[in-house]
């Protein structure tokens, strides 16, 4: 949105600001305007999920994960065999678990967000927490930036405006 709108805007703050305060003012999230964030989640595991009508599964999709779209919602139905969902901080360290198909080893859903998680995959985590009803696992740098990151998957993010699931509290072990 703030390339398309260049000339009115000179910073992507000064975007975020304004729309932070129009979802604020008229009490509906970002995505209720069509608003979405670039999608920046992976998953890779033992879960066939539906996407816009098709069936996908993610044992099947290779080492780099299927996308995770930038709509919360985009993902209509799911279907999963694992016993655990285990949620990693850094790309490399998910395509390395990717790649030595872990899933297998270990029935087991992968996911990151590659750093600070956006609310499309927030959303899917609790979304897959809630209906599966299967241990998160987290796998974190025990630095202040990975307890950061572990906090805002388990909080949300003070920048989160109105999530579209009310509280996205996860139990993450």
């Amino acid at each position: 949105m703030f390339y398309c709108l260049r000339d009115v805007f000179e910073q992507q703050a000064e975007l975020n600001t304004i729309l932070s305060d129009v979802v604020t003012f008229i009490g509906c999230p970002r995505y209720c305007l069509n608003i979405f964030a670039s999608p920046r989640g992976l998953i890779v595991g033992c879960i066939k999920i539906q996407e816009d009508g098709n069936w996908i599964d993610c044992e099947n999709v290779g080492f780099g994960g299927k996308i995770i779209s930038g709509d919360p919602f985009s993902i209509t139905e799911f279907t999963s065999n694992a016993r655990y969902i285990i949620v990693v901080e850094k790309e490399a360290i998910f395509w390395r678990l990717a790649q030595d198909e872990l899933y297998k080893t270990i029935p087991s859903i992968i996911i990151t967000a590659k750093g600070y998680p956006d609310l499309a995959t927030r959303v899917l985590l609790h979304r897959l927490q809630n209906q599966l009803n299967i241990p998160c696992l987290g796998l974190f740098d025990w630095d202040p930036f990975g307890v950061s990151i572990l906090l805002v998957y388990k909080l949300g993010s003070a920048q989160s405006d109105l999530a579209p699931i009310g509280n996205i509290l996860l139990v993450i072990h």
